[in-house]
């Protein structure tokens, strides 16, 4: 017994140590754990660097012949004749995000493709603006006439006009804007490695890949997955809808700020074509497609894309707006050849904003600095330098423990155990030692076991077996049956909104723990294939609905 409570007392100690460097808060990164919800301003700091307003510009040559119109606006081809020519510019706005260090971006694909039937209205509507403004300034019309002017001016081009020279140009645009500078000056200009089908009907899918060229590391986002999202999940989306962007009462340094909208996974879809889309009350509109739609974990599990339209008035029917699953996204990355992945830029931004967050703004200081250094252009990095100058300014900056208080603690607590351990082996050597039986002595037979003793008589034991959940590390151990669940009557409690009340049991039969799925809504699976009866090897990775853990046998 004596030499079992030396054991412990060692192994209690060595946990103790362990915990106490843990908590020192020396080079303390305090990082959210896998699968625990982050705050909303958070998951907007982490994501909003990766997210790029993109716009497509629409250039060609509109050729009409000379116009004359009446009172009532009716345009005709002038009898005099001639014709005329005007180079019309015109663009197209979305959003995307950037999911690889060298420039891989997603966004929709009708941010980017367009029909030829589209891309003549635009211009033609571009022209018939430009023409509205001339007669209006130079006091042809009056501002009550404009509008019919429009509509007669837009009809004539639409039958008579011819469009020549059509070129899109794709850029994208990171974070804030410059004021006074146009998106072809600050942009980074895109190439289309691939791109579906812009109307989303039948199996066409509404994504596209683009590829801008850096010398520099850019900031990405990280790519969640979308068959584990559930109903009632939150989700924030994040772009730049044309209502907000582009609003006339605006700053010209807010204007390519991203805007963020909050909701919930409202339904899960299907398309005609057979595939699904992800139904959300978060608001989309005009400018958004293309954008992230993030869980709280901060990854990215849908696109938003598009919204719903009341056919009777025109208008947008809020609440009823969809996102195309980033797994979509995901089989176009993987047909060009690319792994969405995050770099070393995001690892120090990352580490900057938690120790920000944490009160060391020195040491974030520094990693803001490196940021700065890797990425001159990172839309946000400025103002996050000047909350850590500001917080160090006014006190409130955490000092580091200095790594000699470290180092003597170390050496008290090894003294301390070496004593311990000293003082305990000094007391067995002077305890009476067991003596050997004298020949011809008579030996004693083994008392029989205490009442307080068990003994196993002829049975088998179960063995030491756990459930690790990933995102923490905590085990849970195994008995004979072992009920899993949401509910607290569960042996193991798993608080998680996605995980059934009574959603799964583990039990112990003919010398092998088999796992059983009670008919739960999400599902339970070892690794990666859905079950409904498994026996565990050591290893296997069980999920449940979205918690995922490890099988492991002592």
């Amino acid at each position: 017994m004596k030499r079992t409570n030396i054991k412990k007392g060692v192994v209690l100690l060595i946990a103790v140590l362990f915990f106490a460097l843990a908590a020192l808060p020396y080079g303390q990164v305090a990082r959210a754990e896998n699968g625990k919800a982050l705050s909303p301003d958070k998951i907007i700091a982490l994501s909003e660097p990766a997210v790029v307003y993109i716009e497509t510009i629409i250039e060609g040559d509109v050729i009409a012949p000379s116009a004359s119109y009446d009172d009532n606006f009716h345009f005709t081809v002038d009898k005099q004749g001639g014709t005329w020519k005007e180079h019309a510019k015109t663009g197209v706005s979305g959003s995307g995000f950037i999911v690889t260090p060298d420039g891989y971006i997603v966004t929709n694909a009708h941010v980017v493709k367009f029909t030829d039937q589209f891309k003549k209205f635009m211009l033609l509507k571009t022209v018939v603006m430009k023409e509205t403004e001339n007669q209006l300034g130079d006091g042809s019309i009056t501002q009550a006439q404009a509008k019919a002017f429009m509509n007669g001016f837009f009809m004539f081009l639409l039958n008579h006009a011819q469009i020549t020279n059509v070129t899109e140009t794709v850029f994208a645009v990171q974070g804030k804007s410059i004021p006074g500078i146009a998106v072809a000056e600050k942009g980074l200009q895109c190439e289309i490695k691939k791109v579906g089908d812009p109307s989303g009907v039948g199996t066409g899918k509404d994504v596209a890949i683009l590829k801008v060229e850096t010398n520099e590391e850019l900031p990405t986002i990280a790519l969640g997955d979308s068959s584990k999202a559930v109903v009632g999940e939150k989700i924030y989306c994040i772009g730049y809808p044309g209502v907000a962007t582009f609003h006339p009462y605006l700053k010209g340094e807010s204007a390519t700020l991203p805007t963020v909208t909050s909701g919930i996974v409202s339904a899960i879809k299907q398309m005609p074509g057979g595939w699904s889309v992800i139904q959300t009350d978060a608001a989309i509109y005009h400018g958004n497609s293309g954008g992230p739609a993030l869980n709280e974990n901060g990854e990215v599990i849908g696109i938003s894309t598009f919204g719903s339209i009341d056919y009777n008035t025109g208008q947008t029917i809020e609440g009823f707006n969809f996102l195309v699953p980033i797994n979509i996204a995901k089989e176009f990355l993987k047909e060009v050849g690319v792994t969405p992945h995050q770099g070393s830029l995001d690892e120090h931004y990352k580490k900057a904003l938690e120790l920000m967050w944490n009160g060391y703004y020195s040491k974030a200081l520094k990693e803001f600095g490196i940021v700065e250094q890797m990425y001159p252009g990172h839309p946000y990095i400025q103002q996050f330098i000047q909350k850590c100058r500001y917080e160090i300014d006014q006190g409130h900056d955490k000092k580091e423990v200095p790594m000699l208080w470290i180092i003597l603690g170390l050496i008290a607590v090894i003294a301390v155990l070496a004593a311990f351990l000293l003082m305990s082996k000094k007391g067995r050597a002077n305890a009476p030692g067991k003596s050997t039986p004298r020949k011809g002595a008579p030996v004693r037979e083994k008392q029989a076991p205490s009442s307080g003793e068990t003994v196993i008589l002829g049975g088998k034991s179960v063995p030491l077996a756990y459930l690790i959940r990933n995102s923490d590390g905590k085990s849970f151990k195994l008995g004979n049956t072992t009920n899993i669940g949401r509910s607290a009557d569960n042996d193991i409690v798993l608080d998680d909104p996605s995980v059934s009340s009574e959603h799964a049991k583990v039990k112990f039969e003919n010398g092998k723990f088999v796992l059983y799925d009670l008919a739960s809504t999400n599902g339970t699976y070892v690794n990666g294939n859905k079950i409904t009866r498994e026996e565990l090897k050591d290893g296997d990775t069980v999920t449940l609905a979205r918690v995922q853990m490890t099988f492991k046998k002592a």
